[in-house]
């Protein structure tokens, strides 16, 4: 421990500390958002594998006019 603290000393004479802060920050913000991203995308996955893709509506382009069309496969069921 008095080793970490007698670096730390030497790093802040010697003005290398707040670059050394600087890194350790940005490598901790990455790893942050690396985890985060990660989490979304494998949630995202699940719950396309359980629920199917959310859109069920495609777009025909016609010469002057956009029409939707509900694909068959999804077509709901009569009661």
């Amino acid at each position: 421990m008095i080793v970490l603290i007698l670096i730390l000393v030497l790093l802040a004479v010697s003005g290398i500390l707040g670059f050394v802060v600087k890194v350790a920050l940005g490598v901790a913000i990455g790893l942050i958002l690396a985890v985060a991203i990660g989490g979304w995308l494998v949630s995202w996955r699940i719950r396309r594998l359980l629920k199917g893709p959310r859109s069920r509506w495609r777009r025909v382009r016609g010469s002057s006019s956009n029409i939707e069309v509900l694909d068959r496969g999804h077509r709901p069921q009569d009661s």
